[in-house]
């Protein structure tokens, strides 16, 4: 976790998610969320410290996923 990102931080950084999202944490959530959130700070830490080049690039063009069929017949679930 980057120094920016230490345990208090990360308590902020969630309870000001959450507020902005107007969710509400119980207890038993709490530390669940907050350990993820750290999870994703060390991923996004291991990001940060590779160095990429342009031919680390992602594919050249997007294709986009069908969306699935309904169980009734050909129409797409919305």
């Amino acid at each position: 976790m980057s120094p920016e990102m230490n345990p208090e931080a990360l308590e902020r950084y969630v309870d000001a998610a959450a507020l902005a999202l107007g969710l509400s944490l119980t207890a038993e959530q709490r530390p669940g969320v907050l350990a993820y959130f750290g999870m994703a700070a060390r991923f996004a830490a291991v990001l940060d410290a590779t160095e990429l080049h342009p031919h680390d690039e992602s594919a050249l063009r997007f294709e986009p996923v069908s969306a699935p069929l309904s169980p009734h017949g050909d129409d797409h679930v919305a």
